[in-house]
């Protein structure tokens, strides 16, 4: 279980695995994003699903590694954009990374 203080929350960036060395070293880069609002955008552990989903539709990522990467952010940075959706204008430094999960999916067989 992940505990933070009052003052932050901890949000889930999900991404591709190959963007996990960098994102380690340097954090999370707003400058990489495509929109124009350059901001870093996450989401509640509750819809960790909704970012896979996002990651393989939005960015190319059809059967590509992803990994959840849970941050402890300050209440006063972050902006809600809908429900369970929010963004940082900025960057979010390594340090705030708290927990890295990989996303894994299991295949089931069908019956013949």
């Amino acid at each position: 279980m992940l505990l933070c203080s009052i003052t932050t929350m901890i949000k889930v960036h999900t991404t591709l695995l190959k963007n996990l060395k960098s994102i380690r070293r340097f954090g999370i880069l707003a400058s990489y994003s495509r929109q124009k609002r350059r901001a870093t955008w996450f989401h509640n552990a509750s819809q960790n699903a909704w970012g896979e989903n996002h990651v393989t539709m939005n960015h190319d990522a059809a059967g590509l590694a992803m990994v959840h990467i849970y941050c402890e952010i300050p209440k006063s940075k972050l902006r809600q954009h809908g429900k369970g959706l929010f963004y940082v204008m900025g960057d979010v430094p390594a340090s705030a990374i708290r927990r890295v999960t990989l996303v894994t999916r299991v295949e089931q067989e069908l019956p013949v």
